[in-house]
């Protein structure tokens, strides 16, 4: 990238801070022409869910107000708004049958039937976050009680644990801590895990978590049979201060067993180290970051299946592909979703129909952008 562009870019980040993304719109990345815009969200969004197999969309944020928007290749268009009582929206959740869960930043949350949207059911809990994980409801209480519900039946409760402070999920699990103390939940079995050191932070991807312990190490633990744990890899990143929010394993080949862990920090830096072995390589410093994510929040990252290639998010709205090859990371390409615009946070990456979307907000609108394999495929060749 020129010094020119450099700075160009540097401005349109800058500019972007004082931005408040309030609406959807929907475009595919081989074109530079909108398929569809829609407007409706007044004020900042904070959350967005996705239910790709119904092609919905819910949102809400600072309105206290549930929108619904309807998806399908040609338009976008909002087709309800239900106002909750709760306040602030903060978390949304959409289950396979169809059951919404909205959480605000009181700790307040409400169980939806999406078919009857008017009907709520308030769960008897202050919480402090929640999560779906295969088919079963988990709840971070204000008690410091992880609470484990079945889905179907609210009043059954599979599993709970007191003095846990800290939750984090991904789509696939979720991992819960306090002190040296760390729970993680895959849908089916629950593993416990006490450290020698207290613990800042934890995230989770599949079946593993990466914790990050006072003394500044960063542990990857693999969770394998029931009971049974493996510590895969363990450094001290070069900047002590670096706290992963994501992260993600690229695997090139299904029959080959090499697989590349990739982890995004809340300072926009990338790390990357194969399972194999102890080392991690800073792929992406916090200085270079701000070229992809403006010093902010990674905060998506998604493998491109067959490849050791990945997609990134983060809070500025910028979008890039890398790739790592012979150890080493190169950085594709940096985009923007328009020549004008960004996808601002919150945004997420989707595949419908075995077509991979990014659903995400700027201002008045919500654009969905295509990344089809071919698009993608061309994308990285011209490269």
């Amino acid at each position: 990238m020129s010094d020119a562009s450099t700075r160009r870019l540097m401005k349109e980040l800058s500019q972007l801070q004082g931005e408040a993304p309030q609406g959807i719109i929907v475009d595919k990345t081989s074109t530079s022409n909108d398929l569809n815009t829609a407007y409706g969200h007044t004020a900042r969004p904070y959350a967005i869910a996705i239910h790709p197999h119904q092609n919905l969309i819910f949102t809400g944020g600072i309105e206290q107000t549930l929108f619904c928007w309807k998806f399908d290749d040609e338009k976008i268009q909002l087709i309800r708004k239900t106002v909750l009582s709760i306040g602030v929206i903060r978390k949304i959740t959409v289950t396979d049958d169809l059951k919404l869960f909205v959480s605000s930043q009181d700790g307040n949350i409400i169980e939806m039937d999406t078919a009857v949207p008017a009907e709520q059911v308030l769960i008897d809990e202050k919480i402090l976050n929640f999560a779906h994980v295969n088919e079963n409801f988990a709840v971070l209480s204000t008690k410091n009680e992880l609470i484990v519900y079945d889905s179907d039946s609210m009043d059954k409760i599979l599993f709970r644990c007191g003095g846990i402070r800290h939750m984090s999920s991904s789509e696939e699990s979720l991992v819960a801590w306090n002190n040296n103390t760390v729970v993680f939940f895959d849908g089916k079995n629950v593993y416990r895990l006490k450290l020698s050191i207290n613990i800042i932070s934890a995230t989770c991807h599949l079946s593993f978590i990466c914790v990050k312990t006072i003394d500044g190490f960063i542990q990857v633990y693999k969770m394998k049979t029931p009971g049974e744990v493996k510590l895969v890899k363990r450094f001290r990143p070069s900047n002590p201060s670096m706290i992963p929010s994501v992260f993600s394993v690229l695997q090139e080949k299904e029959e080959v067993e090499e697989k590349i862990l990739v982890f995004g920090s809340t300072h926009g830096e990338i790390f990357h180290g194969n399972l194999k072995d102890s080392g991690v390589v800073t792929s992406l410093t916090r200085k270079d970051s701000y070229q992809c994510f403006g010093g902010k929040e990674v905060t998506c990252i998604e493998p491109i299946p067959g490849t050791c290639s990945f997609m990134t998010l983060g809070k500025m709205g910028l979008w890039c592909t890398m790739t790592i090859s012979d150890g080493e990371m190169q950085v594709l390409n940096t985009r923007s979703f328009t020549s004008s615009s960004r996808m601002a946070w919150p945004s997420k990456f989707l595949n419908v129909n075995g077509e991979r979307l990014i659903a995400g907000f700027y201002e008045v609108r919500e654009r969905r952008k295509s990344l089809d394999r071919e698009d993608r495929t061309r994308r990285l060749v011209r490269v």
